[in-house]
């Protein structure tokens, strides 16, 4: 019977309303609390049940206030409104101090459910049970093990939350500001329940190694051989922190043996109890492993914890009709739910695995199964075949048969038109032929940014041969290396460096054009799409350059893929803004002029000037802008105080991560509508670009990290360090397959089969990118840098990457770079860690005290310098080398009017843009200036007084001296 008293004490003595709903704003006390349900075949007594919570209330410390709820529920027991209403009573728990708390749910069959809920650091799990079967008359007096309950078991909420941050954000996707973070999801645990805690233990550990693309977790363990219920109620044991390691790969069964003998189920002693949750990745609860002890009722159902006691907690609950489910509670500021899911199929395929093939070795199990693999990869393909197969001469020509007199090229107010194009280049073929180049030959390429450049490039394809683009300004043994490992016997350049071998014949374009006004010609028919078209070199991990071979079809591959989605058309107006030498240049200079549209040059110096190339761009009407987010930076803060570029139309992203939020004062003055913004992820070794996503407003308020779906005809997967697939949201190495992926590395045999893998499914070859990346179910790829980014700081092991979110995450910070170098103060092998910072407001203490806030202290920078902007290498990216050393910066003179004085001036100034002394004869560049920090110094000597230098004129003369001597100086005193 429903007892009246109870219904008027819940009535007058608080409302339920204070205790939190399931999923509710996360509470500290709920991290504590788990529950157990008893259901009771007969009607209740429920008077009975109240005396005895009295009785109990005065023997469990804290409890004096506790009381008995009664709740009517509406139907049958087994009813879904049941199921969800037992849920909902489990998952609320005691505020205001409360520690435990019952409740009885009545039923219209005169069956009821008895729920117990308490903090674990009052009463384990067993205690719970004991508790039931004291409240039903089971069991007779009990006593408490202590009279104050231990309640520091971990730190404060504050201390979690940074937990949270620095533990499991960085692989878990979740979103901080989430107001209903708790989440549930159980798995009904098909296999039975294992009665070795170490399988579990092993599996999850796997999981989390994966996840986190570690071979090193720690887990927080609650409650391993606390299975016995008894006349003693007693705290749950305290956890501790179990440490698993996946190195030298060991079997299933060698992971197990170690777990059992650290958590002492194999008689050896548990390991002390820990005092703090926050360095652990994740926490399981064992206690439901093992037995009940005397009290077994027809039906029991429980819930391990109101709120995840780590990000993530896993537990094998009992269920209902007797059997086991695997319970997944975790914190979505954490950890999201495609995540969430993704990691509870992992681990229920792992714990199978461990189980069934206790000898095989874990990095021969994948983390999903053969379907999920099947429905991954489908997700990381773009549907459709470009079906475009042509040869870049070849479409240039017909191209120019069709139009010869529109204009492909604008060059320093200079218009080729396309019959000229193809004049000029038959021209240079014919003489590139009588030097001996035939098909399948190489020639190299290093002339400036001009309408040679692509007249060259263009006869060396119409000689069946490839080019092998160099960039005038790469360093003397770089410059010879690409020569000598391509075996390029022909070099097309202008004032090359000593040293180049006898037997390489260097001539200029105008040597090449042996007859002036030679007829229009088209390159003979005939020839394959699979012969190479250019041999790009990239940097590699050795240190050693390696030359990357890409045939026509994937060019015309890659511009078949984009035109329709990107509405390129012959009326479009391109920049080639970057070097022949970086890959961007194929896409700017080829998808150009197959398409029949304008490729406006942009001279080296003006692509280093943003004042002068904005200028540029608006004089000649571009309406396609390729950028790296580096350089486009450089470009928007120049925009906001020039007219609008009335024409552009589409700006185009690629070559290193973009922060889009960058992007908010652009689209503040240009409307997306108006000018579409596509960043687009790609690389040298699968044709320049793999996917694009068109960037909205969404996307970036929020800071997305998507680089959209490939392209169609590529395609791509997640994988883990050992090549199996990975869930969708985890974080793995991107693979890349179809139409963009390359012939292999020049020269490189073991490296190529290294690189590019056999594909079972297709028959082709995906490329292992070195990446990293998330795929989500829409197919959207995140990017998140590289794989190799990792240090080790004192032993922990650091992605270098992940210090850079956090610092982006500031309000204050723009962009940064994070690099680790030998630390000199040390004197042996330790690494320090440097950042790099553009900040809006903001000084580097309160960065570092922000910082130190989501970061451990063995991850904070020992420095961070604030920079104007970050320096670019040739190829538009950040210039690692170029990043100065920490130090204090030489003060500014001031001007005095004397040829000294000036000197001292810009000397200062240099100090005072590189971070570090500068004396009057010290070239600029070779004491770690560049191009963004020569546009950094105008600026500041115009607010010193100083007028009429360029960033032209510092490249001209590079010295304070020289400097001084050459310019026209107005100082103001």
């Amino acid at each position: 019977m429903t007892d009246p008293r109870a219904r008027e004490s819940r009535g007058t003595g608080g409302s339920r309303g204070a205790d939190p709903e399931p999923g509710a704003e996360f509470h500290e006390s709920a991290r504590w609390f788990h529950a157990i349900c008893v259901s009771v075949p007969h009607s209740p007594d429920g008077d009975g049940i109240a005396r005895a919570v009295r009785k109990l209330a005065a023997v469990i410390p804290g409890g004096s206030d506790t009381r008995l709820w009664i709740e009517k529920v509406d139907g049958d027991a087994r009813a879904a409104f049941a199921e969800r209403r037992r849920a909902l009573e489990m998952m609320r728990f005691p505020t205001a101090g409360r520690r435990w708390r019952v409740v009885l749910l009545t039923y219209h069959s005169g069956r009821a459910d008895l729920i117990i809920a308490a903090d674990r650091r009052l009463l384990s799990r067993q205690s719970l049970y004991a508790v039931a079967e004291a409240l039903l008359g089971r069991r007779e007096e009990l006593t408490y093990a202590k009279e104050d309950p231990p309640g520091n078991v971990a730190r404060g909420s504050e201390d979690y939350d940074q937990g949270v941050n620095a533990v499991a954000r960085a692989w878990g996707v979740g979103n901080q500001h989430d107001r209903r973070p708790v989440h549930r999801l159980v798995r009904r645990h098909q296999g039975g329940a294992p009665r070795d805690p170490a399988a579990l233990i092993a599996s999850t550990g796997i999981v989390l190694a994966r996840f986190r693309r570690d071979t090193n977790v720690r887990v927080a363990v609650f409650g391993p051989g606390d299975d016995h219920v008894s006349t003693e109620l007693r705290p749950a044991a305290p956890p501790f922190a179990l440490p698993l390691s996946l190195e030298g790969d060991p079997t299933f069964a060698a992971l197990t043996r170690d777990l059992r003998r650290q958590i002492g189920t194999d008689g050896a002693p548990s390991p002390p109890g820990m005092g703090a949750l926050e360095d652990c990745h994740a926490a399981i609860l064992l206690s439901g492993l093992g037995g009940e002890g005397s009290g077994e009722w027809e039906c029991r159902e429980e819930l391990s914890c109101a709120s995840p006691l780590c990000p993530l907690t896993i537990a094998l609950e009992r269920q209902r009709d007797g059997g086991r489910r695997l319970a997944f509670t975790y914190d979505r500021r954490a950890i999201c739910d495609t995540l969430a899911a993704g990691f509870a199929d992992a681990v229920e395929h792992m714990l199978d695995a461990a189980v069934r093939v206790p000898a095989t070795r874990q990095s021969a199990v994948g983390l999903l199964g053969e379907a999920e693999t099947e429905t991954m990869t489908r997700r990381g393909e773009e549907t459709g075949s470009t079906e475009h197969h042509w040869r870049i001469d070849e479409r240039i020509y017909e191209v120019a048969a069709a139009n010869p007199d529109r204009i492909a090229i604008s060059d320093r107010g200079r218009h080729i038109r396309y019959g000229e194009l193809v004049d000029d280049a038959g021209a240079i073929a014919d003489g590139l032929t009588a030097l001996g180049v035939t098909a399948g030959g190489f020639v190299g390429v290093a002339l400036p940014q001009s309408s040679d450049l692509i007249a060259t490039l263009l006869a060396v394809l119409q000689t069946g041969a490839a080019y092998v683009p160099i960039d005038r300004a790469s360093p003397p043994q770089r410059y010879l290396f690409t020569l000598a490992d391509a075996g390029v016997r022909v070099l097309v350049a202008e004032a090359p460096p000593s040293g180049i071998p006898d037997d390489v014949r260097v001539v200029r374009p105008s040597d090449l054009r042996i007859a002036a006004g030679s007829r229009k010609r088209a390159p003979p028919r005939g020839r394959s799409t699979e012969d190479p078209a250019y041999v790009i070199y990239t940097s590699g991990t050795t240190g050693r350059p390696k030359g990357v071979i890409v045939p026509h079809r994937n060019v015309a591959a890659l511009v078949g893929a984009t035109a329709p989605m990107l509405s390129l058309s012959a009326d479009d107006r391109w920049t080639a803004f970057h070097s022949s030498a970086f890959d961007f240049s194929v896409w700017e200079i080829w998808g150009c002029l197959t398409t029949g549209a304008r490729l406006v040059l942009v001279p080296y110096i003006v692509s280093r000037s943003p004042e002068d190339f904005h200028r540029l761009l608006s004089v000649e009407g571009v309406t396609v802008l390729s950028q790296t987010p580096s350089a486009f930076y450089q470009l928007l803060t120049t925009d906001k105080s020039r007219e609008k570029l009335a024409d552009l139309r589409l700006v185009i992203f690629g070559g290193e991560p973009l922060d889009v939020r960058r992007l908010l004062p652009w689209i503040r003055r240009y409307a997306l509508s108006r000018c579409r913004l596509v960043n687009m992820f790609g690389i040298t070794e699968t044709t320049v670009h793999v996917t694009a996503q068109t960037l909205g407003l969404a996307e970036i308020l929020s800071g997305s990290r998507s680089v959209g779906r490939p392209l169609p005809g590529w395609w791509l997967s997640i994988r883990d360090r050992y090549g199996h697939g990975v869930p969708c949201g985890a974080m793995g190495e991107v693979y890349v397959g179809g139409d963009g992926v390359a012939t292999g590395y020049l020269g490189l045999p073991e490296l190529t089969n290294e690189r590019f893998l056999p594909d079972p499914r297709t028959g082709g070859r995906v490329y292992r990118s070195g990446d990293l990346g998330r795929l989500w179910p829409d197919g959207r790829l995140d990017h998140l840098g590289r794989c190799d980014s990792q240090v080790k700081i004192r032993g922990h092991r650091v992605e270098l990457d992940e210090i850079r979110a956090v610092l982006l995450q500031d309000r204050d910070v723009v962009d940064c770079a994070v690099i680790a170098r030998p630390d000199e103060r040390v004197g042996d092998t330790s690494m320090r860690i440097d950042a790099y910072v553009v900040l809006s407001s903001g000084t580097e203490p309160v960065i570092r005290q922000r910082l130190a806030r989501t970061l451990p202290e063995y991850m904070l920078p020992a420095s961070i310098v604030e920079l104007p902007s970050l320096p670019l290498n040739l190829n538009g990216k950040i210039d690692v080398a170029a990043l100065p050393l920490p130090t204090i910066p030489a003060p500014v003179a001031r001007a005095d009017g004397a040829a000294n004085g000036v000197e001292r001036l810009l000397a200062g100034a240099f100090a005072e843009v590189l971070g570090r002394p500068a004396r009057e004869t010290e070239n600029f560049f070779n004491i770690g200036g560049n191009s963004l920090l020569a546009v950094k110094l105008v600026r500041l000597l115009r607010e010193r007084g100083v007028v009429g230098i360029g960033v032209a004129d510092i490249y001209k003369q590079q010295t304070p001296r020289a400097l001084a001597a050459h310019a026209r100086l107005a100082v103001a005193h």
